[in-house]
C-alpha cells in the first residue's frame, strides 16, 4: 500500500492522544488508536513514538506526514472587518480575492509573532444586506463587507509543536484548533436548532463555539478546565490528585445535581464510594459544592460580556451541549444554573470518542466549507479563473 492513500489525524489533547487514519481508497478501511498522556509538551514525544509505531504495524505502512488537531490556551483570536466601496460597480471574483488577501496582510503585518492557523469569514453584508457566503454570481453593488475570525498560535508555541514531530520524523501537514473542528462536525447531530453553543470543558482549557444557521459566529478560550476541579477536591480535602481524579470519575454516573444550596440533599447509591468518603474524611455536601463552584466559575466567565441580545433577539430555537472529557462530569448529572441559562431551549451532553473527534478532523479536511479561507500564493495567478475561484476555498 502506498503512503499517498492514508490521510491520519492525531488529536493532541492534554489528558490523552487519539489517532486516527484513513485509507481515501477504501472509505472503509480506517485505524483508530488513543493513549493516556502527561501534560508536559516536552514529555510527550515517546508517547508519540509509541501511537504511530503501533498505528503503522497496523497499516503496513511507514508514516510521513500527519495532521494535528489540538487545544491549548496558547491559541489567540482576532476579529476584523474591511469595508470597501465599489460605487455600484460590478463585483468580480478578483475583486474578493483583492479583499481577501488585504484582510490577510494585515493580520500578518500586526501579528507577526503569531501564525494563522485558521481564516474564517464570519458576515458578509452587501449593501447591508447579511449573506452567509459568498454570492456564485458577480454583482453590482455599493458597499462590500467581509467580517472574518483569525485562529492563531504563538511563534513560539508553533515552533515547539514542530520540533515535538520532527523528533519523531513526522512533518505537520496541517495544525487545526480541536474545539473549532469538533464542533463544525457534531453541529450536524443538532439539525433541527437554529443557534447551537459548544461548550469544551477540557483538561486546563475551556472553549465556546457558537453556530448560528449552522454558520460558525464565535469562539471563546478560557484557561480553566476539568483538572481544575480535580486540583480543588485535592486541595480542599487533602488527597493526592490521583485519589480526587478517581473520586470526581467515579461522580460521573450518579444522576445528583451540583447545588451551592446549603440544604441539598445527595442520594449517592454507591455503597464503594461512599465509603472511600468516609473514609477520606470526606463529607458529600461540601465534595458537592466545591465541584459547583468551580464549574459555576467557568460558566460566567466564559459567557462574561456575552451579548445575548444579538444571538436571542428571535424565537428560534437553541442548544447548549456540553463536549470534552472535562465535562463527561455532567453526563448523567445536573448542575443548578443562574437564569441567564433560561435563554436556551435545551441543554445537551454529547458524548465523544476516538472515532468521533479523529471523523471530524478527516471530514473536515475532505469537505469543502464556503467560509473558510485558503489563500491562493501570488504564483498561482496564471490559473484559469475558474480554477483560482476554486482555490480560495477549502
Amino acid at each position: 500500500m502506498s503512503k499517498e492513500k492514508f490521510e491520519t489525524i492525531l488529536d493532541y489533547g492534554a489528558s490523552k492522544l487519539r489517532i486516527g487514519t484513513f485509507d481515501n481508497d477504501y472509505k472503509k478501511n480506517k485505524f483508530f488508536l488513543n493513549e493516556e498522556r502527561i501534560n508536559n509538551l516536552e514529555n510527550y514525544s515517546d508517547k508519540i513514538n509509541k501511537i504511530i509505531k503501533i498505528l503503522e504495524r497496523k497499516i503496513n505502512t511507514h508514516l510521513n506526514n500527519i495532521n494535528v488537531m489540538i487545544d491549548t490556551s496558547e491559541f489567540f483570536c482576532i476579529d476584523i472587518g474591511l469595508k470597501k466601496n465599489f460605487d455600484n460597480r460590478l463585483v468580480k471574483s478578483k475583486d474578493i480575492k483583492h479583499l481577501l488577501n488585504t484582510i490577510n496582510s494585515l493580520i500578518k503585518q500586526n501579528y507577526s509573532n503569531y501564525k494563522i492557523v485558521h481564516f474564517i469569514i464570519t458576515k458578509i453584508i452587501i449593501d447591508k444586506k447579511e449573506f452567509d457566503y459568498f454570492p456564485e454570481n458577480d454583482l453590482n453593488c455599493d458597499e462590500f463587507i467581509i467580517e472574518a475570525k483569525f485562529i492563531c498560535l504563538t511563534n513560539i508555541f508553533f515552533d515547539k509543536l514542530t520540533n515535538t514531530f520532527k523528533k519523531q520524523f513526522l512533518t505537520i501537514k496541517k495544525i487545526f484548533c480541536t474545539s473549532y473542528i469538533k464542533s463544525y462536525y457534531f453541529k450536524d447531530f443538532f439539525e433541527n436548532y437554529d443557534k447551537k453553543f459548544f461548550l469544551d470543558i477540557g483538561y486546563d482549557k475551556s472553549s465556546l463555539t457558537i453556530y448560528k444557521k449552522n454558520n460558525f459566529k464565535f469562539i471563546k478560550y478560557l484557561d480553566l478546565g476539568g483538572n481544575h476541579i480535580t486540583k480543588d477536591i485535592s486541595k480542599v480535602f487533602k488527597i493526592s490528585i490521583i485519589e480526587a481524579e478517581k473520586i470526581k470519575k467515579k461522580l460521573s454516573n450518579l444522576g445528583i445535581t451540583f447545588s451551592n444550596k446549603i440544604d441539598e440533599n445527595y442520594n449517592i447509591n454507591d455503597i464503594n464510594l461512599l465509603k472511600e468518603l468516609s473514609e477520606k474524611n470526606i463529607q458529600i455536601n461540601l465534595l458537592m459544592k466545591v465541584i459547583f463552584a468551580r464549574i459555576d466559575e467557568i460558566f460566567d466567565l466564559i459567557f462574561k460580556d456575552f451579548d445575548y441580545s444579538y444571538f436571542f433577539k428571535n424565537d428560534k430555537k437553541s442548544i447548549l451541549i456540553f463536549i470534552g472529557e472535562g465535562s463527561k462530569i455532567l453526563n448523567k448529572n445536573s448542575i443548578t444554573l443562574n437564569e441567564k441559562f433560561d435563554y436556551f431551549d435545551e441543554i445537551n451532553f454529547f458524548e465523544e470518542n476516538t472515532t468521533l473527534v479523529c471523523d471530524s478532523g478527516y471530514k473536515f479536511i475532505q469537505m469543502k466549507n464556503p467560509n473558510e479561507i485558503s489563500l491562493v500564493p501570488k504564483k498561482s495567478d496564471k490559473y484559469g479563473f475558474f480554477e483560482k475561484m476554486f482555490n480560495l476555498f477549502k
